[in-house]
């Protein structure tokens, strides 16, 4: 085959005989908390945690276990059970996201954080365009609160359901 014959698409010279004409590799893309949240999902993914596992079995067995004798149907049982399983898993990467995010900033914790970002956030919010969260950010109590967060969740679902 003579150098320039098509091979697969591509002229020969160019694919096959000169290793070197590659692209430049693109350029790096800043490190974002939706890129790091995006990274924690791929990550937890590729764990297996939406696969259908032994462990994954494990938990889908105990799950409905824990709520045997609360009286609640076996529909009921499984939707506070994907919905807790919903929360958890969303709520890790959420976590597992801000921690990187932390570690790469240097900051040990989300005072920290919070601070580091402050005059962005404070930008952000006197653009106007954000009323509902200045709200929760000029009230909130709990924004490090993680153990209440799952309180409220497993609170709510024993209201709604009367257990």
């Amino acid at each position: 085959m003579a150098k320039g014959d098509r091979v697969h698409g591509a002229t020969r010279g160019r694919w096959a005989g000169n290793a070197l004409e590659r692209p430049a590799p693109a350029p790096r893309q800043p490190l974002t908390p939706q890129r790091i949240a995006t990274a924690a999902v791929g990550i937890a993914d590729a764990e297996g945690l939406d696969a259908l596992t032994p462990r994954r079995m494990a938990v889908t067995e105990r799950s409905p276990s824990a709520l045997a004798g609360s009286g609640l149907d076996p529909d009921t049982t499984m939707s506070v059970f994907r919905a807790l399983d919903a929360y958890a898993n969303s709520a890790m990467a959420y976590e597992i996201a801000v921690r990187s995010f932390m570690d790469q900033q240097g900051r040990a914790d989300g005072g920290e954080l919070r601070s580091e970002l402050a005059p962005q956030m404070t930008w952000h919010i006197q653009t106007g365009r954000h009323p509902a969260f200045e709200g929760y950010l000029m009230t909130v109590t709990r924004k490090d609160d993680v153990l209440w967060r799952f309180e409220y969740v497993l609170d709510g679902i024993a209201a709604k359901l009367g257990i």
